[in-house]
């Protein structure tokens, strides 16, 4: 380590070896004398601070593996003088370390001596049983083989830290894995497998070179990472979260079934799609879709919210996003998209119930929706004058609805086309927008309705397929282009006032064979849309005037005619004239008090103040919430009452449903058949019921067990309420007799036994066995009557009379 900063003069035969140092003045060399100068390198190799005993160092050809202390030591010649010539290398070499599977390089300057400390960490373990950190101060680290991070253990990459992975080596996390602020890579490497309850967490940290995937209930947190060359892989039920940060240079950047959650992250620079999400959940919001990729985003069949897209450098070929078959549980909104070189900014195919707002896109073509049952609100595009703003191919029975949405710029701001069988579909809803180009509308075999909003260029409209048509509501001064068989209908919309409840009915004379007449009917209408113009091929045809009539409970019917003619104010004005209602006066009865079931007559008449028809009538007995039926015509009478307090109301309508309605108190006793209960009938005591003036039971039916008086107890009298009777043996409903000059409807029964046999020629009318009298009867018993038993039987009667009556009068003279 000697220098010599003086001339120096070697003579003959005279060789120096300067082992690290340095001749730095004038050198002066003999015959056969020389000068050396060589530095001294010395390599330590550190494994985690530990010495590394199988690190290979080479320089310049000269290789040498490191000792038991990690070291590796050589001289290197950088210097020779003599006689002849002076030969210098002193030019940068690099030294290369080896150990474990990876090259590690340092430059050195030979003039010098060097001392070089180089820290090549490895991962031992190929599966954790223990929690693993990687310091820093041991960087960088080095896995040259698998490495599983076992469920209950956390592999924690430490801030300013390096991981290298080799290449077709990777990390599966059961456990956990903690990085920030670090290194992570190795190209060609296996990555990262995020497995069943494993967690991954990165922060601010670079990664490069493998796959990121999470499986079927792994987890993986991504905070402001930039990950380039590879690709994002969640499925199943796995959980990827990517918060900032970027994600660019592969082919898929992002491919997600699992569940996806983004927010404020650039892709950009993928080769086939920054994103695609097959029967994934995604929250993806405030992400930007930047300059390199082919394609934006794919989403198929997913569901959650997208929503703060934006696109501004996006200039591939692809569609910057493209929905297939999604539906309501996707919310598309708030998006700021530019088409690129190629295809359309956005591209909607399959979709049902699918709804997307408040966005923007710029560019053309802007928009392509294939057979999609969806809602665009307040979608607006912005063209370059050129091309589609909004393209449709096909429309599905749902139809498409483009709503408050502004359209500028285009050479056609809507383009639809579809097979001929669309032509009778339900088609395109366009609300409240707005179509600025020289086309606003071309469309082919699709029935469209255009209602509001602003139209500044043509209407095109292609039949030569089938017959079809649209309708435009709202708009003046149209300008048609039609070939072949279709129409446009032009309708306005007039605003209605009419009390409530009213019914209009309205009838179109034809102006269009294909319309014919048109008749309508509206309950409490605000407002009417009315077809009155219709273009073809042929030209124009209208209607001036319809017909109305409307109607309306408790008012008149009244008919019209309204002028249509679009100029002005567009209003319906109906007022109708009250319907007065009928006076009704109940002429019978009057205020009074019945028994239950006795007969009531009733009586009512009624006056029209308008003249009108008297058309329905009804009686009704009222008590509370309670109504009963009593009859439907002007007047009558009916035995059908109950006992209460009741009302008894009379109503009359009119022709035109106006009710005038009259009632009188009625009160309602319990039923009395014979009319007894009168003041000499008791209620209480001990002759309850029994009336000892007129020597008879009494009272309401309920109580008086003789209900017509006749004394015969309600028990034994087969015509309880009829005194004119009280018998009926063959129980025929007629009875056996009627009392003479007795007032009843009944009729005396002519055969009493029902034998058949009238009761004038019946030798027994109450018994059924007994017929008529005959011949064979009057011998049978004057027969009998001589029989012996007969005469006997006689002769002891007239025996025993006589002497019960002689010893009667014994007994009387005795007591003389």
């Amino acid at each position: 380590n000697t220098s010599i900063s003086g001339a120096l003069h070697l003579n003959q035969d005279c060789e120096l070896v300067l082992a690290g140092g340095q001749a730095s003045g004038t050198v002066t060399v003999e015959e056969d004398a020389s000068l050396t100068q060589r530095s001294y390198l010395s390599v330590t190799v550190l494994d985690a601070g530990e010495p590394a005993d199988d690190a290979d160092v080479a320089v310049d050809g000269w290789i040498q593996s490191t000792d038991q202390n990690g070291r590796a030591e050589t001289w290197f010649t950088w210097k020779t003088v003599d006689d002849e010539e002076e030969t210098i290398t002193d030019s940068q070499r690099t030294v290369i370390i080896q150990y474990g599977e990876l090259n590690r390089y340092k430059s050195w300057i030979p003039t010098n001596n060097a001392e070089m400390e180089v820290m090549i960490s490895t991962i031992k373990e190929e599966v954790t049983t223990n929690s693993i950190r990687l310091e820093s101060v041991f960087s960088p680290w080095h896995l040259g083989h698998d490495l599983v991070v076992s469920a209950g253990n956390t592999l924690e990459i430490m801030a300013d830290t390096e991981l290298s992975l080799a290449p077709e080596i990777g990390i599966e996390i059961a456990g956990t894995t903690l990085a920030g602020d670090a290194w992570i890579g190795g190209y060609n490497s296996a990555g990262i497998t995020v497995a069943s309850g494993g967690h991954l967490q990165m922060a601010s940290t670079l990664y490069s070179g493998g796959p990121i995937t999470v499986v079927d209930s792994g987890t993986a947190s991504l905070s402001s990472v930039a990950v380039t060359d590879a690709p994002l892989t969640v499925s199943n039920n796995g959980i990827l979260e990517i918060i900032d940060g970027t994600i660019s240079q592969t082919d898929i950047c992002i491919r997600a079934t699992g569940t996806l959650n983004m927010h404020g992250t650039t892709i950009e620079g993928c080769d086939m799609y920054a994103l695609w999400a097959t029967d994934a959940s995604l929250w993806v919001e405030d992400i930007h879709l930047g300059a390199g990729s082919s394609n934006g985003a794919w989403i198929q069949q997913s569901v959650g919210t997208l929503s703060g897209w934006t696109s501004t450098n996006f200039d591939g070929d692809g569609t910057v996003l493209f929905l297939q078959m999604v539906d309501s549980d996707l919310s598309v909104t708030d998006m700021t998209l530019s088409t690129g070189i190629g295809e359309s900014a956005l591209r909607i195919e399959g979709a049902e119930e699918f709804q997307m707002s408040d966005s923007t896109i710029s560019g053309a073509p802007g928009v392509y929706i294939q057979e999609s049952e969806l809602r665009l609100t307040r979608v607006d595009l912005t063209g370059f004058g050129t091309g589609d703003g909004i393209t449709i191919h096909g429309t599905p029975s749902g139809g498409t609805i483009i709503d408050d949405c502004d359209i500028d710029d285009y050479e056609t701001a809507l383009r639809m086309t579809g097979d001929v069988d669309e032509a009778t579909g339900t088609g395109v809803s366009v609300l409240n927008s707005h179509l600025h180009a020289p086309y606003s509308i071309s469309s082919v075999n699709i029935p469209f309705s255009v209602e509001g909003g602003e139209l500044d260029g043509t209407i095109y409209m292609d039949g030569l397929d089938k017959p079809w048509s649209a309708n435009v509501i709202d708009h003046d001064n149209i300008e048609v282009e039609i070939i072949g068989d279709a129409t446009l209908y032009v309708a306005h919309t007039w605003l209605v006032s009419a009390p409530q409840g009213t019914t209009l009915s309205m009838i179109i004379p034809e102006f269009d064979f294909t319309l014919g007449e048109q008749q309508f009917e509206w309950l409490d209408p605000g407002q009417l849309i009315l077809i009155h113009e219709a273009h073809t091929d042929s030209g124009m045809t209208d209607a001036w005037t319809a017909q109305w009539s409307a109607t309306a409970s408790g008012y008149l019917p009244l008919t019209g005619q309204l002028q249509l003619d679009t100029a002005g104010q567009r209003l319906l004005s109906i007022e109708l004239t009250v319907n007065a209602p009928p006076v009704v006066t109940i002429e019978t009865p009057q205020a009074m008090e019945i028994n239950a079931g006795q007969l009531m007559n009733y009586s009512a008449i009624a006056t029209d103040p308008n003249g009108d028809e008297i058309v329905e009538w009804f009686w009704v007995f009222e008590s509370g919430d309670y109504t009963l039926l009593v009859g439907d015509t002007s007047s009558g009478s009916t035995s059908d009452t109950e006992q209460g307090e009741w009302y008894l109301r009379a109503t009359a309508i009119d022709v035109h449903g106006a009710e005038g309605t009259a009632t009188v108190a009625i009160t309602v006793n319990a039923a009395d058949a014979d009319n007894d209960y009168i003041d000499s009938c008791p209620s209480t005591g001990p002759n309850a019921w029994w009336d000892a003036l007129n020597n008879r039971f009494c009272g309401p039916d309920v109580f008086d067990v003789d209900d017509d008086n006749d004394n015969f107890r309600d028990d034994v009298d087969l015509f309880p309420f009829d005194s004119c009777a009280h018998h009926d043996t063959d129980d025929d409903g007629l009875p056996n007799s009627v009392t003479i000059n007795c007032e009843t409807d009944l009729v005396a029964d002519e055969d009493d036994d029902g034998d058949g046999v009238p009761d004038s020629a019946d030798l027994d009318p109450l018994d059924p066995g007994v017929g008529a009298f005959s011949q064979s009867d009057e011998r049978s018993l004057l027969a009998t009557l001589c029989s012996p038993a007969v005469v006997l039987s006689l002769a002891l009667l007239i025996l025993f009379s006589t002497f019960a009556y002689l010893r009667y009068n014994a007994e009387m003279r005795r007591e003389e």
